[in-house]
């Protein structure tokens, strides 16, 4: 490691530390960058970009890691990991957040918590603020509060020539109209994000033997179709491996689930659950929720490891999308996707909020996202071919775009926004870094 200025370390290949470095969140990425940057403070990643644009090479900003598949090549790329950006500022009265780039979910459910304020948070407290919130963020309170994106309300960030900026609906508008979703032609230093009154919680998931697949996500369908905003759930087919790290009543075996939250009073909640509780689930987790256990809810890895990730949004959900979906995943298959989710979505994330955003509502009330586990006895062929039987068995039911957050496996914006969003996001990425510094995993090319 090379201490190359008071604000920046540099880790470089064969230096000690350099797997560390350069690791991602997800392992079955092998990310070779030209070397590692981890600067200090916002002057530090000013600068690691003004050196890197001197030597003609790219940046690109990382924290936890996610999203890395759809990166590419590294080679000439300089990785800035910005885990020392993590300060979070509770603005009580102003009801707002200022979040450091490298601040995770985990950094802020708490304190926002505790001044009596709910965050837009992720399903896992191990999520990256940053990354999350600048392409969407589809979280525990989308129905009710919309996506992570539309709570952005300022931002700090570095152009492509190193030059810092502040961003807000007074100065830069258009900026932060792409900060909204559009992932941001900058490196984000700071994030300024609303919070909401964090009023009772209630929530859960109910477990059923992957046997009953077909009548559990059947009758959540159904039940989704008439929930009541400030619930969001999901219908889930989870396979449990059998390996110590599982509890021993799970482990090694395999599930239909149902996951929900809603912002309400516990007897409005019981009511409104009431007949998804009535099919009898094995298990049983739901009650009265804190803040802070909502991220622990949908069970996601707390640490690295090597998978692959499949995506969709859904134009609509029929029976026959579910009949679809359990032909090629159900109790008969046993796919190797350990998880399959379909996310309710409907509501405030699929209307246009009041400020301009780049992702400003998306176009299907369901999220589908499916993940295989690599690096096991199955290879990644299988891994794939299982996504792609998968995402065709659900092609009829998609809609034209897909969610920038859960959309990992291939580079580029194509396929996330519309052609007029595209070429609006290009022509601020031409102002701000007309060069092409920046890297994105979901980069928007340059006109």
């Amino acid at each position: 490691m090379t201490v190359v200025s008071p604000v920046v370390r540099t880790v470089r290949p064969g230096d000690p530390g350099w797997d560390e470095a350069r690791a991602a969140f997800n392992a079955g990425v092998d990310q070779r960058p030209h070397h590692v940057a981890e600067p200090a403070d916002a002057a530090g990643v000013a600068e690691v970009v003004r050196a890197a644009a001197a030597a003609g090479l790219r940046v690109v900003a990382q924290r936890t890691g996610h999203g890395a598949a759809a990166l590419g090549d590294l080679r000439d790329t300089v990785l800035v990991r910005n885990s020392a950006l993590r300060d979070v500022r509770i603005d009580v009265a102003a009801r707002r957040a200022r979040i450091g780039a490298g601040a995770r979910w985990g950094d802020v459910v708490a304190p926002a918590a505790s001044a009596g304020l709910l965050a837009p948070h992720g399903s896992s407290a191990g999520i990256g603020v940053a990354g999350y919130a600048l392409h969407g963020g589809v979280g525990w309170y989308v129905r009710a509060h919309g996506l992570a994106a539309h709570a952005i309300v300022a931002a700090e960030l570095v152009t492509g020539d190193g030059t810092r900026v502040r961003v807000d609906a007074g100065r830069e508008p258009e900026l932060l109209w792409a900060l909204r979703g559009g992932g941001g032609p900058g490196i984000v230093t700071e994030l300024e994000l609303e919070l909401r009154p964090a009023g009772p919680l209630y929530g859960g998931v109910a477990f059923f033997p992957i046997e009953r697949a077909a009548e559990v996500l059947h009758a959540w369908r159904d039940w989704a179709a008439l929930a009541p905003e400030h619930i969001t759930s999901i219908g889930r087919l989870l396979r449990l491996p059998d390996r110590p790290h599982v509890p021993a009543h799970l482990r090694g075996r395999a599930f239909a689930l149902v996951e929900a939250v809603a912002l309400a009073p516990p007897d409005a909640a019981e009511w409104a659950l009431a007949p998804l509780r009535a099919l009898k689930p094995e298990i049983d987790t739901f009650g009265p929720l804190a803040p802070t256990d909502v991220p622990a809810l949908h069970m996601d890895p707390a640490h690295p490891v090597p998978f692959r990730r499949g995506d969709a949004l859904l134009a609509r959900l029929p029976a026959a999308a579910l009949d679809a979906l359990l032909a090629v995943a159900g109790p008969d298959r046993a796919p190797p996707l350990p998880s399959i989710e379909l996310r309710h979505v409907a509501g405030a994330a699929t209307r246009s909020p009041d400020a301009p955003a780049a992702l400003a509502a998306l176009a299907g009330p369901f999220a589908m996202t499916a993940t295989g586990m690599l690096g096991g006895p199955v290879g990644p062929d299988e891994v794939a071919a299982a996504l792609d039987e998968l995402t065709g068995a659900l092609a009829p039911f998609t809609a034209p775009a897909r969610v920038p957050t859960f959309a990992e496996a291939r580079p580029g914006a194509a396929g996330l926004f519309d052609a007029a969003t595209l070429a609006r996001l290009a022509a601020v990425r031409r102002r701000v870094d007309p060069d092409g510094v920046i890297a994105a995993s979901h980069e928007v090319p340059l006109p």
